[in-house]
């Protein structure tokens, strides 16, 4: 008897679509895992970047404050007087408070009563005299909480 072949038995196209699901599953695993992982990578980016832009507007100030005070009163909250040259050379004095609105998760500058925002995702900031009052460190929390930065900064003043 000569029989011929035509096409596919139904075994052979159930294990081709069982070894296709595999490798597809597989596919899609590594994928999800790569953009979960890549996610993380993005958030993390952000908090920092979000951070280090408070920071280094912060440090910019404190660093020519004539005076500062950390109110004990006050969690997350700082408050600096800096005089400055105006553009005719006339001295003008800025009050400025840097504090966090730890409800909405955002960081403020104000000036003069003005407030203005300054940063997002943050979830809160701590300030210490370190080293004899020479010092000031600013410990900065982001919403998530894997995240956070510190910093020293030296101010031409001693604090307190």
């Amino acid at each position: 008897m000569n029989i011929k072949k035509r096409g596919y038995s139904i075994i052979e196209i159930v294990i081709y679509t069982a070894l296709y699901g595999i490798i597809l599953a597989s596919v899609f695993n590594f994928n999800a895992i790569f953009i979960k992982n890549y996610n993380i990578g993005i958030d993390k980016m952000n908090s920092y970047d979000e951070m280090r832009f408070a920071l280094s507007h912060m440090v910019r100030e404190l660093r020519m404050a004539d005076s500062i005070d950390i109110p004990d009163n006050e969690s997350n909250a700082l408050y600096i007087t800096i005089t400055q040259k105006d553009d005719d050379g006339d001295f003008e004095t800025k009050n400025v408070k840097y504090f966090v609105d730890t409800i909405r998760n955002r960081m403020y500058r104000r000036v003069n009563g003005t407030s203005n925002l300054l940063s997002e995702n943050i979830a809160g900031i701590d300030f210490s005299w370190v080293d004899y009052d020479e010092l000031l460190k600013i410990d900065m929390m982001s919403t998530s909480s894997r995240y956070s930065l510190s910093t020293l900064v030296y101010t031409r003043i001693c604090g307190r």
